[in-house]
């Protein structure tokens, strides 16, 4: 019974570099698909200013990656993680059931 528990063990430290690989593949899938579905939808989403959604989708990136160095250290990955799930499901509903388009942007 002993035998089978650190053989267990042993297989999924074997399995952990490549469950790390799929992990992070599967977030930054779903980290371009938000970005993607939006540029895909600019037209639908502001036919007049197709440009000012592109803007609009780039600009809190920029913000996140000027400003996250100060404070990033005091929010815990699982925490940006979720935060992060969260404000992108938000960002799907708003665009999807939103009435204006400012409301969309």
């Amino acid at each position: 019974k002993h035998r089978l528990i650190n053989c267990g063990a042993a297989m999924k430290d074997r399995l952990r570099p490549y469950r790390n690989i799929i992990a992070f593949w599967i977030l930054g899938l779903l980290n371009n698909f938000l970005y993607v579905v939006m540029n895909a939808g600019a037209e639908n989403i502001n036919e007049a200013g197709i440009a000012l959604v592109y803007l609009v989708n780039i600009l809190p990136t920029l913000l996140v990656k000027l400003t996250g160095p100060y404070w990033f250290h005091h929010v815990s990955y699982r925490c940006r993680i979720n935060l992060n799930s969260a404000l992108m499901a938000l960002c799907l509903v708003i665009v999807a059931w939103g009435q204006s388009t400012a409301v969309k942007l």
